[in-house]
């Protein structure tokens, strides 16, 4: 996923995991560590990579990362595997 900002709504990278982490979803019981285990390190590019074993919440955290771009009107690129399994299967 990127995430590209538009002049009226500065959305960092680093302030949507932030926000997303924080969701009840992440944090049940209200603390810390979020409940899904995560590594950050600062790059050149604002770019995400989430990885996991199947039915881990990669898609859920993606849909959550669209809705949050969305009600700041920020452009998310949200790429998935999902796409490439229909095609191979057909």
């Amino acid at each position: 996923m990127t995430a590209a900002t538009t002049a009226s709504a500065r959305l960092t990278v680093k302030a949507l995991l932030d926000e997303l982490l924080a969701l009840p979803y992440f944090r049940p019981f209200g603390g810390d560590p979020a409940a899904i285990p995560f590594v950050r390190s600062n790059g050149v590019t604002p770019l995400v990579v989430m990885v996991g074993d199947n039915a881990s919440g990669k898609s859920f955290a993606r849909r959550l990362v669209f809705a949050l771009c969305q009600k700041r009107a920020t452009e998310c690129i949200h790429l998935s595997m999902e796409g490439r399994r229909k095609e191979n299967a057909a």
